[in-house]
C-alpha cells in the first residue's frame, strides 16, 4: 500500500524529465505504525521489539493503552521488591551461616597441634584457624558480591516473566558450594562432619535482642535502599521511555524525499477499525487456506509469474499502468457487450482490482459493481476505480469534468481515446453546461489535494478564486483574456490542461481556445476535427 503520488508530484511540474516519486508505505488501515506499537495492535509484523518493550512496561507499571501516570501499585516494582527482599534473605542466611561457623570455631582451643577424638574436636592448631578464617573470609566476600550483583540484575529487569526466572536463577546460585561438597568431598570426610558433635554456644538474652534489631534494620534496608536507588529510577526511565515512544501526537508518518531533500508528512487516523479489515489483511485472509495450484481464486491479489514482474508491478505507477493496458476495461471487460467479457484469463485479475479499489474507499460488498461506486469516482484517491471503471467515472466522456480525468489519475488512453472519439462533430463551445459549473466548484479542493496544502490559506488563493469566479461567469469567453488564461498554482494552461491533475477545457470550449485558427503540431489539445488543417494545405501549395 503505498501514498498518494500528489504529495511528491509537485516536483516534476517545471522539468522535462521527471525523477519518479519516492514512496513512502503507510501502515494498515491508514493508521501510523507508531499508533498501532503504542495500542498492542496483535497484528504486527513490524516493530515487534518496540511493542514488546511497551508491553513490558505496561505491565510492570500497571499502566492502560494510553495511561502515562502510574498509580500507587505497581506489579513490576511491588514483585521486584519481593525478589529483591528474597534474594538479600538467602544471601544473609549464608552470611549467618559463614559467621556461626567462625565463632563456633574461635571457642575451640588453640594448641600446637589439632588433637580430636571420636567426633569431638579438643584442640585446633593456629595454621588450620587461619586457613579457615580465610575462606570464612572468601565466603563473605564472595556473598557480598553475589547480594549486590544480584541486586543490580532484578533491579534492572523490565519482564515480569524475567524477573520471575531472574529471581529462581539466583536462588540457585547460593547452593552452588554444598552441591561441589556433595559431588567431590571423598565420603569418608563427608560421614566424619556428618557424625561431629555440634559445639555448644552461649546466647544472652541482650544479644539476642542486639542481634534482632540489627536484622531488622538490615531487613529494612535490603527493601529500601534498592528501591529509591534503583527501582524508583527504572520506573521513571519506563515512563520517560513510554513518553517519548508512544506520547504526544501518534497520527502521522514522514518519509524523505531525496531528490527534492524534504521531509514529507501524512496524517493518518487514529486508531485501526477492529471491525473492518484494510484491504492487505482482507488479501491475506481471504487468500492464505486456498490451494497453492488454485491462484486464479483469489479476490484481491494480482500474482505475477515471476520476482521482476512482481517487483515492476509493485513499484509502477498509475500512469504506468494505465500505459499498458491495451483495452478500455469496464467496456471491454465487464460490459455484456465487451470483447472480453467473461474472458477466465482477464476476469479474476479484473475483478480484484475493482474489489481493491472499493475497499481503499471504505465500500465493503462482496458484490460490488462500478455504477454502486459513481459518486466515489470524483474522489481524488479514487485512482484505481477510474482505471477500472473509465465508463462509469467519465473517462470516455469528453463532456465530463476535467479534473482527474487524465492518465496519472488513472483513466487509462484507450478510454481516452474513446472519449476522443466521440468528441467527433460540432466544434461549439460548452460553457453553459453544468460540467462547467462542477468544474470551477471544485477547483480548490482539486489543487488543494493535489499539492497536499489547502491553498484558500495561501496568499495566492485571493488571486486565483478570482479568475476561477470570473470564468465561471464568462463562460468559455474568459479563456480568451490573457489574464484568465493560466492557472496560477501551477503555472498550466486552461485550454492546454495540466497532464498529472486536468484534461484540456479546449475538449469544452475548441473555439474559444483558438483550436479552428491553430496548426495541427501547435493545437495537440484541440479536438483533432476543430483544428485548423487548411492553412497548413496552402502554405504547402504556395
Amino acid at each position: 500500500m503505498l501514498y498518494k503520488q500528489t504529495l511528491y508530484q509537485p516536483s516534476c511540474i517545471r522539468f522535462v524529465r521527471c525523477v519518479p516519486p519516492v514512496f513512502v508505505t503507510k501502515d494498515l488501515s491508514e493508521t501510523s505504525l507508531a499508533s498501532r506499537v503504542c495500542k498492542s495492535d496483535a497484528a504486527l509484523i513490524l516493530s515487534t521489539p518496540q511493542a514488546e518493550l511497551v508491553d513490558h512496561i505496561n505491565s510492570f507499571l500497571g499502566l492502560q493503552t494510553g495511561e502515562f501516570k502510574p498509580g500507587f501499585l505497581q506489579p513490576g516494582i511491588l514483585l521486584c521488591m519481593l525478589c529483591i527482599l528474597h534474594w538479600g534473605l538467602c544471601v544473609y542466611k549464608e552470611f549467618r551461616s559463614i559467621w556461626s561457623t567462625l565463632e563456633a570455631v574461635a571457642t575451640i582451643p588453640r594448641s600446637s597441634r589439632t588433637t580430636k577424638s571420636e567426633h569431638y574436636i579438643h584442640s585446633l592448631s593456629l595454621a588450620r584457624f587461619i586457613v579457615f578464617f580465610l575462606t570464612c573470609v572468601v565466603r563473605a566476600a564472595i556473598a557480598s558480591i553475589l547480594l549486590m550483583a544480584g541486586i543490580n540484575w532484578l533491579a534492572r529487569t523490565s519482564s515480569i516473566e524475567e524477573l520471575m526466572l531472574n529471581a529462581v536463577a539466583l536462588n540457585g546460585i547460593m547452593d552452588v558450594d554444598e552441591l561441589l561438597f556433595a559431588a567431590f568431598t571423598p565420603l569418608s570426610i563427608q560421614h566424619q562432619l556428618q557424625r561431629l558433635r555440634p559445639v555448644k554456644m552461649k546466647y544472652t538474652s541482650g544479644r539476642s535482642q542486639r542481634e534482632s534489631v540489627v536484622l531488622f534494620f538490615l531487613l529494612l534496608a535490603t527493601v529500601l535502599i534498592p528501591y529509591f536507588v534503583l527501582l524508583q529510577p527504572l520506573g521513571d526511565g519506563m515512563l520517560e521511555i513510554k513518553k517519548e515512544m508512544c506520547g504526544g501526537n501518534l497520527t502521522f508518518v514522514v518519509g524523505y524525499n531525496p531528490d527534492v531533500q524534504e521531509v514529507v508528512g501524512y496524517v493518518t487516523q487514529a486508531a485501526r477499525s477492529t471491525e473492518e479489515q484494510s484491504l492487505s489483511e482482507l488479501a491475506v485472509n481471504q487468500h492464505k487456506f486456498l490451494n497453492q495450484q488454485d491462484m486464479s481464486s483469489t479476490s484481491y491479489i494480482y500474482f505475477t509469474p515471476n520476482r521482476a514482474l512482481f517487483e515492476e508491478h509493485r513499484l509502477q505507477s498509475i500512469a504506468e499502468l494505465t500505459e499498458k493496458i491495451p483495452f478500455c476495461i469496464e467496456r471491454d471487460i465487464l460490459s455484456p457487450n465487451g470483447t472480453f467479457y467473461g474472458d477466465p484469463l482477464v476476469l479474476p485479475l479484473v475483478n480484484s482490482r475493482l474489489k481493491s479499489a472499493a475497499i481503499e474507499l471504505d465500500v465493503y460488498s462482496s458484490n460490488v459493481q462500478c455504477q454502486d461506486m459513481r459518486e466515489q469516482c470524483k474522489r481524488p484517491d479514487a485512482r484505481l476505480l477510474r482505471m477500472v471503471c473509465g465508463v462509469t467515472c467519465g473517462c470516455t466522456d469528453p463532456l465530463a469534468s476535467p479534473w482527474h480525468k487524465v492518465k496519472a489519475q488513472g483513466c487509462s488512453d484507450v478510454c481516452t481515446s474513446m472519449a476522443v472519439m466521440r468528441m467527433e462533430g460540432a466544434c461549439d463551445d460548452r460553457s453553459d453546461s453544468l460540467v462547467w459549473t462542477e468544474f470551477w466548484d471544485g477547483y480548490g479542493t482539486a489543487v488543494s489535494t493535489y499539492y497536499g496544502q489547502d491553498i484558500s490559506k495561501t496568499a495566492v488563493w485571493p488571486f486565483a478564486s478570482n479568475v476561477s469566479e470570473r470564468l465561471r461567469m464568462l463562460g468559455c469567453q474568459g479563456l480568451r483574456v490573457p489574464q484568465l488564461q493560466t492557472e496560477l498554482v501551477s503555472k498550466a494552461r486552461w485550454c492546454e490542461g495540466f497532464p498529472p491533475l486536468f484534461r484540456p477545457l479546449a475538449w469544452l470550449c475548441p473555439n474559444a481556445c483558438g483550436c479552428a485558427s491553430a496548426f495541427p503540431d501547435e493545437a495537440g489539445h484541440c479536438p483533432a476535427h476543430c483544428v485548423n488543417t487548411t492553412s497548413v494545405g496552402s502554405a504547402g501549395l504556395g
